[in-house]
């Protein structure tokens, strides 16, 4: 009977050091992200509307993998997740967007600049599933 409760206890540390890594990968994709987002929006670079959709589409899916991973272990996480948060929120949110200013530079028509609008929405709801995740965990930033 220990030796089961032994393999079982060796499993979870296995599944457990499987699941530290790959929140350490989404966690140095979201900061990479962050910032690649930020200087695409705050350059405007002409034609890059598609790459910057995709990069946002990335970001998105990096905070709610995250955010899955972290409900599964609230406490073991943390401090993970808070080393994200303390980088602070999509700084490409804080930008205003200019809809005719980003429909001309990034080529985008009101469809493709709706497609944005809906990708910002989920960047914020997200971040926002994140910070709710952390302070459920322990104190906000300990």
């Amino acid at each position: 009977m220990k030796f089961s409760v032994l393999i079982l206890y060796v499993f979870a540390l296995i599944a457990i050091c499987k699941q530290t890594k790959q929140i350490e990968k989404l966690c140095k994709n979201i900061k990479r992200l962050n910032v690649q987002l930020f200087n695409l929006i705050f350059d405007l670079p002409k034609s890059k509307g598609g790459i910057f959709l995709n990069k946002i589409r990335q970001y998105n899916d990096n905070m709610t993998t995250l955010a899955r991973i972290v409900r599964t272990n609230k406490t073991h996480f943390q401090r993970q997740l808070g080393g994200v948060l303390k980088k602070g929120y999509p700084k490409y949110l804080a930008e205003n967007v200019f809809e005719e200013e980003m429909k001309k530079k990034f080529n985008f028509n009101q469809s493709t600049f709706e497609v944005l609008k809906v990708l910002r929405t989920a960047s914020y709801d997200a971040w926002a599933d994140l910070i709710s995740l952390h302070e459920q965990g322990h104190t906000f930033f300990e």
